[in-house]
């Protein structure tokens, strides 16, 4: 039987079982960094007991997490948060949470760095 050139190329390019081994190796080695290494802008420290609940694709600001009120309230009885009203000045005159902080949502960018890094920030605007 007569080989063409086509088939001899074929012939070359056959999987190796070390092919699919090192192929294997780097899956797992890129999985392991995704797992490990923490994405930018996704920090999610939050004190311990606490549950962040991942916002859904449908709700308003889909990439914000959210914390669950009986977390929050038992954070703020510890001392442990600090809550961030970001509506505007005269609704936050009107009532707000004990404590809280009033940053505008406008003033945010310019004024974010009157709140303590190290302390655990939440905000609301209702």
């Amino acid at each position: 039987m007569k080989t063409t050139k086509k088939s001899k190329q074929r012939s070359n390019l056959q999987v190796k079982p070390w092919h699919i081994l090192a192929l294997g190796g780097v899956l797992l080695v890129a999985l392991i960094l995704w797992r490990v290494i923490p994405s930018a802008g996704t920090e999610t420290e939050a004190p311990a007991g606490v549950t962040l609940i991942r916002a859904q694709a449908d709700w308003p600001s889909p990439t914000v997490w959210r914390v669950r009120v009986k977390d929050a309230w038992q954070a703020a009885q510890q001392g442990d948060v600090v809550f961030v009203d970001t509506r505007d000045a005269e609704s936050f005159a009107r009532m707000h949470i004990p404590g809280a902080v009033n940053i505008p949502l406008a003033e945010m960018a310019t004024r974010y760095q009157e709140l303590d890094p190290n302390q655990w920030i939440i905000t609301y605007c209702t």
